[in-house]
């Protein structure tokens, strides 16, 4: 009976592990929108677009399992472009990104 039990423990951890992760793609204009999601397959883990390269190109967001924002990030050409913002529950961070490369670092005090 004990090794039963062991076997199908064992089989339920193992098919929790080959779960793959729900992806959705949609043609918006010249980029392809794609949405992850958690493992779940029902809360979304980041929204962001490809360009016909495909490439990171425009923005992403992320969010936490309870649906918050928790990266806003631009990217142009698959290199990190623009501002990004990190929310954290009391402070916004905000770093800008030109061609990859950190131009400029603030943060701003919130209440979330």
């Amino acid at each position: 009976m004990r090794a039963l039990f062991s076997i199908v423990v064992a089989l339920f951890v193992l098919t929790g592990f080959a779960q793959k992760q729900r992806i959705d793609y949609e043609k918006v204009n010249k980029k392809v929108k794609a949405t992850y999601y958690y493992q779940d397959n029902t809360s979304i883990e980041k929204v962001g677009f490809f360009n016909a390269k495909g490439d990171l190109d425009g923005t992403w967001t992320s969010y936490n399992k309870e649906g918050k924002v928790t990266i806003i990030a631009n990217y142009k050409k698959g290199k990190k472009d623009g501002v990004w913002e990190y929310y954290k529950p009391t402070v916004i961070n905000i770093v800008t990104y030109k061609n990859n490369k950190i131009i400029a670092t603030s943060k701003k005090e919130v209440n979330l």
